[in-house]
């Protein structure tokens, strides 16, 4: 055999090896890409690829783990924004009947730490049916008649 017939084997034992061994070569390729992102979208990728590819019962199984846990998420975060709306404090009539009475007393203590006619009158309009609406009117008389009696110039 000559050197040149050796060459030429050689040359085309290598074309025929890399022909067969390329898309081996890609398929392991495109499985590493796949596994090391870790995500449905990749593995899907994959299998779209490589239907008949050495990883595609892996992949399949992967994807599937990887859509089922998507789906969990999104089913968990739904229950907690429908518990949210549900268990909400403002739909409890006990929860709202007890801040509008803080909001009274604290209305109440603004008006009787002001102790002038403008505050318990303010507390009025606020609450005239309020727990302290009596006592406000009481106060109003009291400083009505404490207050010094207001001179008008003389046309």
């Amino acid at each position: 055999m000559t050197r040149a017939r050796v060459i030429l084997l050689v040359c085309l034992a290598a074309v025929v090896a890399a022909a067969l061994l390329v898309p081996v070569l890609r398929d392991e390729l495109a499985w590493y890409w796949a596994e090391s992102q870790d995500q449905a979208g990749d593995y899907m990728r994959y299998l779209s690829d490589w239907p008949k590819g050495h990883h595609a019962n892996e992949a399949k199984t992967r994807y599937e783990l990887r859509q089922w846990a998507a789906t969990k998420r999104a089913l968990i975060l739904q229950a907690y924004q429908q518990s949210l709306r549900t268990n909400s404090p403002d739909n409890d009539p006990a929860y709202r009947n007890e801040r509008r009475l803080r909001r009274e007393v604290l209305f109440w203590r603004q008006a009787t730490n002001a102790n002038t006619i403008i505050s318990f009158e303010d507390y009025l309009r606020q609450y005239p049916k309020g727990q302290f609406a009596a006592k406000a009117r009481a106060q109003i008389a009291i400083l009505q008649r404490e207050a010094p009696p207001v001179n008008t110039p003389a046309p």
